[in-house]
């Protein structure tokens, strides 16, 4: 949730079936998952280096605390998050190597589909940060979102394209500025559903080639690794992911 623009682009990717389906729960046998780690891992090797992320679930699936470490393994962020009927509120503490350098309260509304339609931050003093309210088309994919100062004035618009294939499924999407109506991202998604992988090619604001991203697949339907690869060909970097289960 700390980025939800990200959350709610990449949620496409996740799984290798229908967006609908449980991401906390595994496919095969059912199981809630209890725990995700991140490994950063040696580009030439599958050598693991160091933990970049971890979160922890509850028995009905819902995510309960993220860290997340840089390569170094220093704290960057803790994150715990706690829930009511249509409230979401995630506790945010950033650090650097001397200590807790801020604290964000952000308290997410839902509407009686589950889509979160507004994000009121707050500083550690209840100080209002910022606003952020989000549209959806009638299949529920998002569509706009608008973040206002703490006074309730606009400060930007981003709009959000989608183009599916005929299994339903996103091939690629688009981010543009509302306001300036300037291209800001656009990502290309290819599935290729016999390797159990997907590629993301991400474009910059100019169009060209920034950046590919491939998610590979255990036979669990799960994320087992991300590569970061550059236009031609080179990593960047590489991830594995493991899971703990409730029994």
């Amino acid at each position: 949730m700390t980025n939800i623009r990200h959350i709610l682009i990449l949620f496409t990717l996740v799984m290798l079936g229908s967006c609908t389906q449980d991401m906390s729960v595994d496919p095969k046998t059912g199981n809630q998952i209890k725990s995700e780690t991140k490994w950063l891992l040696a580009n030439s090797t599958d050598q693991k280096l160091m933990v970049v992320s971890h979160k922890q679930y509850d028995n009905s699936g819902q995510l309960l605390k993220s860290d997340l470490y840089n390569d170094s393994g220093l704290l960057l962020s803790q994150t715990v998050i706690t829930y009511s009927s249509n409230l979401t509120i995630e506790e945010i503490k950033t650090f650097n190597n001397t200590g807790t350098t801020d604290f964000v309260i952000n308290s997410y509304t839902t509407d009686i589909k589950g889509l979160i339609v507004e994000k009121l931050s707050k500083d550690s003093k209840g100080d209002t940060l910022s606003i952020n309210k989000f549209d959806y088309d009638l299949k529920g994919n998002l569509v706009e979102e608008n973040t206002f100062d703490k006074f309730g004035t606009l400060k930007t618009k981003t709009k959000f394209e989608y183009n599916f294939n005929n299994q339903g499924f996103v091939i690629g999407t688009r981010i543009n500025d509302g306001i300036g109506g300037l291209n800001q991202s656009r990502d290309t998604i290819i599935y290729k559903m016999d390797q159990r992988l997907v590629e993301r090619i991400k474009y910059d604001s100019s169009g060209f080639l920034e950046i590919i991203f491939t998610y590979m697949y255990n036979p669990d339907g799960k994320v087992s690794k991300e590569i970061q690869t550059d236009k031609s060909g080179n990593i960047i970097k590489k991830y594995s992911f493991e899971y703990t289960y409730f029994n």
